[in-house]
């Protein structure tokens, strides 16, 4: 399933909280014409990044480069992370 999803705007930031309630779900991939950071605030979280899958245990800032295809899946029911990016910078395309 795909994690419940809050997304806000404040102070010039696009802010997209992503809760997953079950270990195994998944937000799917898409990719970014730009830089960006996720912040993993609690739980594991795998990211697929072209393929290759990398583990993180929160508290973890994760980097995704532009235009790199990635989608992130959960290893611990109840994790909670944050992808951030500059407003002027959100265009998403799924893959």
């Amino acid at each position: 399933m795909e994690p419940v999803m809050k997304i806000s705007t404040e102070g010039g930031m696009w802010v997209r909280q992503l809760h997953f309630a079950s270990s195994g779900d998944v937000h799917v991939g898409h990719l970014h014409s730009h830089e960006h950071v996720t912040l993993l605030a609690h739980g594991k979280m795998g990211v697929r990044v072209d393929g290759a899958q990398t583990i993180f245990d929160a508290p973890h800032i994760i980097t995704i480069a532009a235009m790199k295809a990635h989608d992130l899946e959960a290893m611990e029911s109840g994790t909670v992370a944050y992808c951030v990016s500059p407003i002027a910078d959100v265009t998403t395309t799924p893959v």
